[in-house]
C-alpha cells in the first residue's frame, strides 16, 4: 500500500515537470510615462477668488474656474513665464484652462464682466 501511493505522488511530481519554461522576456518600463494633468479648483465670486490647492507640481496644469457668484468671473494668471487671460465664465458655470507651468510662484487675479483692469481679488498658485 505503502509503495503504491508512493508510486502515485512520485507520478504527480513528474507530471508537472514536463510544462515547458516561459522564456518570453519581460518588457522594458518606458522611458518616460506620460504625465497627468494637475488638477486646481478656483471657486470665483464676488470679491473672492479661492484655487484649491494652492501648491502643485511643475508641468501641465488644468485649472477648473467655477463661478459662484452672481456676475461673469474670468482670471488670468501670471508668473515665470505665463501670462495668461481665461475664459469668461457665465455664473453657475464652469470652464477650464490648461497652463504649462515651471517651478515658482504665480498670481491669479479675478475680474468682473468683460472689466479686464479690475483686478481687485488676487491668490496665489505655487508650482513646485
Amino acid at each position: 500500500m505503502r509503495t503504491t501511493i508512493a508510486c502515485a505522488l512520485a507520478a504527480l511530481a513528474l507530471a508537472g515537470c514536463g510544462k515547458p519554461i516561459n522564456t518570453t522576456p519581460m518588457a522594458e518600463p518606458s522611458a518616460k510615462a506620460p504625465t497627468a494633468s494637475a488638477a486646481v479648483a478656483v471657486a470665483v465670486k464676488e470679491w473672492s477668488i479661492a484655487p484649491s490647492p494652492a501648491a502643485v507640481k511643475a508641468g501641465s496644469v488644468t485649472l477648473t474656474i467655477r463661478n459662484e457668484g452672481k456676475e461673469p468671473h474670468g482670471i488670468y494668471v501670471e508668473g515665470p513665464g505665463v501670462d495668461r487671460k481665461g475664459p469668461l465664465v457665465q455664473p453657475g458655470q464652469t470652464q477650464t484652462l490648461t497652463l504649462e507651468l515651471t517651478a515658482g510662484s504665480y498670481n491669479l487675479f479675478d475680474f468682473v464682466k468683460d472689466n479686464e483692469s479690475a483686478h481687485a481679488m488676487t491668490a496665489a498658485l505655487k508650482a513646485e
